[in-house]
């Protein structure tokens, strides 16, 4: 018999770039510290989430706009905008990380 496959938190993602955030004066320690608290938070609310998305839309459907999701949230952070624009894109970067 097949055995389900384990999620696991994409976390290495945004650990790679925690010290380019400090190095490059992006954002104080203390800020990064709060980026990686809110990706956790948004992988939080996509295992939650996941859960109920996937009784009303299809699998296949749900799959597709995590990846479009997940794609958006890293071009998006690739721009320095300022610590509201990168804590929303880290937001959906975790909730799109645990939502298929």
């Amino acid at each position: 018999m097949h055995e389900p496959r384990r999620h696991r938190p994409c976390t290495v993602r945004l650990t790679s770039l925690l010290p380019a955030l400090i190095e490059q004066h992006w954002f104080t320690a203390a800020n990064v510290a709060f980026l990686g608290a809110t990706n956790l938070a948004g992988y939080l609310v996509g295992v939650i989430g996941a859960g109920m998305l996937a009784r009303r839309i299809e699998a296949r459907t749900l799959l597709r706009a995590s990846m479009v999701l997940a794609a958006a949230s890293f071009v998006a952070s690739a721009w320095r905008a300022g610590f509201p624009w990168f804590f929303a894109w880290r937001l959906v970067s975790g909730f799109s990380a645990a939502s298929p």
